[in-house]
Formats: C-alpha cells, sequence, structure tokens
C-alpha cells in the first residue's frame, strides 16, 4: 500500500472484507498543479469574517449588517435613538452603544471596522 499510485486504492468493509482498485483518470477531473479556480474564473477575496450576531439565549447580539443599518439611519436623521431602536426592534441603550462603538473605532482607526466588513 506505501507503493499505491495516486489512481490506486484500497477499501475495507466494516465486516473486514479488503477491496483494492484503480480509479480511472476522467477528462473532466482536476489535475495535480491544475489551477482550477483561475479556469472556472473565480477570485477568492481575503478580509475579515463578518459578524452575524448571535442568540446569547435571552437575547440576541446584533451583527455587523445590524449595526450599519442603525448608524446609516442615525446619520441620515430618521429620528431619536428611541425612534430607531422601535424601528429595529431593539433597545435605545443598543442604539447608544453601537454610536458609541462607531465613534471609538473612528477615534482609534480612522473608520468603523464594522462598516468595513459589510462594505
Amino acid at each position: 500500500m506505501r507503493r499505491y499510485k495516486p489512481n490506486e486504492f484500497a477499501i475495507l468493509t466494516s465486516t473486514g472484507c479488503l477491496g483494492l482498485g484503480v480509479f480511472p483518470e476522467l477528462p473532466w477531473h482536476k489535475k495535480e498543479k491544475e489551477h482550477i479556480l483561475k479556469q472556472v474564473g473565480i477570485e477568492v477575496e481575503y478580509g475579515e469574517q463578518i459578524d452575524y450576531g448571535e442568540n446569547k439565549g435571552t437575547f440576541t447580539t446584533l451583527g455587523d449588517f445590524e449595526h450599519a443599518e442603525l448608524i446609516k439611519d442615525y446619520i441620515e436623521g430618521k429620528g431619536s435613538m428611541a425612534k430607531i431602536a422601535e424601528v429595529h426592534g431593539v433597545s435605545s441603550g443598543t442604539v447608544h452603544n453601537h454610536i458609541k462603538k462607531r465613534s471609538k473605532e473612528l477615534e482609534k482607526n480612522g473608520e468603523c471596522t464594522f462598516y468595513r466588513r459589510v462594505n
């Protein structure tokens, strides 16, 4: 088995039977060192993982998209913190905390990382 070629295999069943086989090369199968992502036109982007919020049982945290919507509504002057909280189904304290988080992010990094993650 140590000298098997990449297209050769062994299979062991749950009852202990052993099978040996050869996997024929298929014309559509990816070949070694082939850049399949380039061939099919997929470009991989690397960035920070988006936070979608988390269900903590008694409450649910807001993710990056919800944060961005709260801030957008606040900046566009769509009402007080209480009104924005009512529209989004959160407390006015949550809106206030997210506005504070954004301010700290801007002060520290020059941009809001929540916004950056969701473009």
